[in-house]
């Protein structure tokens, strides 16, 4: 990674980085913490670490670090560091009263979160403000700034008191070259104020700067005199950049000021054309304002370079700087893109990179897995109606500036649903996705490496909803069997696979449904022949491609998950079904079931998954629904079931919960979709789960499928459809194991 002699609060920290081995917070915080008592560390439940677990990994996927649950408005302050001395950069992330560390493991991952007291941090800084060796952490609060000296170990000793700092914005570098580092601090209405550290932890004011309502601050050598100066951006009465110029004892003189556009809001310091003077980087209302330096303290006129607009990113108030592509020219990141630098101060290009949540406080960039590969930690928000769900994203860098989701293959359609099967008969995983935009079915062929070939699309004359794939038919091909609704009345058509990959023309299933919000396969009459039950009837096959006229259930017309399932061991299907409680019908092994037992559910239900969780060797229920979490029924091998036990799950569920042994530990665990990620719950054996690992996918997450999608092993891997991009995530399980 090429190395810069620029100090800013998004970048690494230059001469003190070299020999501390730290990194900068983030520039400015999101909205201010609201007022109020202390919060107990316990009621902030975090996600994201897999405790004594091992992770799952999915190859290219980034990863969600933490989660927090808490009350709305509370924003969350992120820094990276090597907080251990270890010489591996960790990431602190602090909300409530609560500073969390994650050790890093060196290849991108972290540990368990160790926890000290954090007193309601808007911003986070990092540095050895008492020469010990040890990272220390400054934070911005409501009641100014507060220093926390690090034990070297990821904790730290009580907060003490430096200065005033009403607002987020602070900023590290030594002032008076004395060699040891100094604090600039905004008021949040008139003054910077500078304080001088004495290199033991203790501070004295030297300094007030008038300034006027300050978007962000930044530190390094404007000039070529080797003393640090300032960057203040303004966004009243003016928007512009003015610079304070050091004069090497902890004062400054003011310098020029350059106009920008509205609201600048973000800033770094870096030579991005490369003639060896430092210019000044700006984030104004979506575009990014490089002021090129002279050396002087004078600019040339700003050069503009939009960024791309996007309905779902707000919070755009953060910017670091590095070369993303390894081109050897300077790039820029904000949130959700990477724009490429020309070396001449443009940004032309502007490469996407997947989020999750829609409101964002800081993205950082350093090399979390020594790769000398730039990575970044991105820190962001979901709001919901009674709390804010706030999480640090890890995104690992591949050189290209390409901050990978998994594999994206594209459909050109819009997929509402997906299922896997062997749809050509090489022994290797498919899948179909049930289409709408235009109306079809789209097929993609494994390799066996992880990988697809290109979608296949087979169009259809009524809009697909849900697709399940078995052979009907007894020939050995796989078919599909494909819901839709039609004039306002919900069908089911059958397309008969032709052993290539390819399928018949659609057969209408005769018959009146109720509904087809829902689709479960087996033999429920233990003729051989495949059956098909949706809400409210049950479709007995023949064996032949064709159905039997429906055999109402009517209790169950109003679910919205079904799972077929011997769940007493009589050698009969039974059926469990999700319809916010959960009932369970008892096959009588002819295509009908008895009288259903309503069992209640206290986070509702949408999806369930059958496994046995607890190891007991009888067949249990997990279902998910709303925002509280995963229950489970633990089953007595009778069918029925023990009381519910509940693993929280902060994220809302988008219609698929599939279980299997993601982590190669042995005990079952759950993948869950929500909203435009995939939550990983790794089981703890006996029917609970730890807490989620999260893994982004594209926009509008649909449905989800698993299936070992690598030959070479038998590691369950999931196919996600995606319906706002067009597209098809999928992630190979890479985890260490079998």
């Amino acid at each position: 990674m090429r190395r810069f002699r620029s100090l800013a609060l998004t970048l690494w920290l230059g001469f003190i980085g070299a020999a501390c081995g730290l990194l900068p917070a983030q520039t400015r915080a999101g909205s201010a913490f609201p007022t109020g008592g202390p919060y107990d560390a316990s009621v902030v439940p975090r996600m994201g670490a897999c405790g004594n677990h091992p992770c799952a990994n999915f190859a290219d996927a980034p990863q969600v670090l933490s989660l927090f649950l808490q009350p709305q408005g509370f924003n969350l302050a992120t820094a990276v560091g090597d907080f251990n001395g270890d010489g591996i950069p960790d990431v602190a992330a602090a909300t409530l009263n609560v500073v969390s560390v994650y050790l890093g493991n060196g290849d991108g991952t972290f540990g368990s979160a160790i926890v000290s007291e954090g007193n309601f941090p808007e911003t986070l800084a990092t540095g050895d403000f008492n020469n010990d060796g040890k990272l220390d952490l400054m934070m911005a609060v409501g009641q100014g700034l507060l220093l926390l000296l690090g034990n070297g170990d990821g904790t730290f000793q009580p907060p003490t008191f430096v200065g005033p700092a009403v607002s987020s914005l602070i900023a590290v570098g030594d002032f008076n070259n004395d060699g040891n580092l100094d604090v600039v601090s905004y008021d949040g209405s008139a003054n910077l104020y500078v304080f001088l550290g004495d290199g033991k932890g203790k501070f004295s004011q030297s300094a007030d700067i008038s300034v006027s309502y300050v978007g962000a601050i930044a530190v390094g050598q404007i000039t070529n005199d080797h003393n640090l100066d300032i960057a203040v951006t303004s966004y009243s009465p003016f928007s512009d950049v003015t610079i304070y110029l050091g004069n090497g004892d902890g004062t400054f003189a003011r310098g020029p000021e350059t106009p920008t556009p509205f609201g600048p809001n973000a800033v770094a310091i870096d030579d991005v054309n490369g003639d060896g003077n430092n210019d000044v980087v700006a984030l104004c209302a979506g575009e990014v304002v490089a002021l090129l330096g002279y050396g002087d303290g004078t600019f040339q006129p700003p050069i503009i370079s939009p960024v791309p607009a996007s309905s779902n990113i707000y919070g755009q108030d953060s910017l670091a700087i590095s070369d993303f592509n390894h081109d050897g020219i300077p790039d820029v990141a904000v949130v959700g893109y990477i724009l490429l630098g020309a070396g001449d101060g443009s940004f032309p290009t502007a490469i996407q990179y997947p989020l999750i949540g829609n409101f964002f406080f800081a993205v950082i960039a350093a090399d979390l897995n020594g790769d000398h590969k730039p990575d970044l930690v991105v820190s962001g928000q979901e709001s919901y109606t009674s709390a804010d769900v706030n999480f640090v994203s890890i995104l690992l860098g591949k050189g290209d500036a390409a901050f990978r989701g998994p594999p994206d293959i594209s459909l050109g359609a819009s997929p509402e649903s997906v299922a896997t099967a062997d749809f050509n008969g090489d022994g290797l995983p498919d899948f179909v996705t049930a289409n709408q935009d235009p109306n079809s079915l789209s097929v993609a062929l494994g390799t066996g490496h992880g990988s697809f070939q290109p979608p296949n699309s087979v169009p259809l004359s009524f809009s697909p909803h849900l697709v399940a794939a078995g052979d009907f038919n007894g020939d050995g091909n796989v078919d599909v069997v494909v819901s839709s609704t039609i004039f306002g009345s919900p069908t089911l058509a059958i397309l008969l696979g032709d052993g290539t990959g390819g399928f018949g023309p659609p057969a209408f299933i005769p018959g009146y449904f109720e509904s087809v919000a829902a689709i479960a396969l087996g033999d429920v009459n233990n003729d051989g022949n495949l059956d098909i039950v949706v809400p409210g009837a049950v479709f007995l096959g023949k064996g032949d491609g064709t159905f039997q006229a429906p055999i109402s259930v009517a209790t169950t017309i109003g679910a919205q998950s079904l799972a077929l399932a011997d769940f007493n061991y009589d050698g009969k299907l039974d059926l469990a079904a999700g319809e916010g409680s959960l009932h369970i019908l008892l096959g009588n092994g002819n295509g009908t079931f008895t009288p259903k037992v309503t069992i209640p559910v206290s986070n509702g239900t949408s999806t369930l998954a059958i496994a046995d969780f607890n190891k007991d060797g009888k067949l249990d229920v997990a279902i998910a629904g709303g925002n509280i979490g995963v229950s489970v029924f633990l089953g007595n091998g009778s069918g029925t079931f023990q009381p519910e036990l509940v693993s929280s799950s902060t994220l809302p569920v988008q219609g698929s919960l599939i279980a299997a042994d993601f982590n190669l530990d042995g005990k079952i665990s759950l993948a869950l979709l929500s909203q435009d990620s995939v939550s990983f719950l790794a089981g703890n054996g006996d029917g609970t789960f730890q807490e989620a690992q999260i893994f982004p996918v594209e926009l509008g997450a649909s449905g989800m499928a698993e299936a070992a999608l690598n030959s070479k092993n038998a590691k369950p891997g999931l196919v996600v459809a995606n319906t706002g991009s067009n597209t098809v995530s999928v992630l190979t399980n890479v985890t260490k194991g079998r």
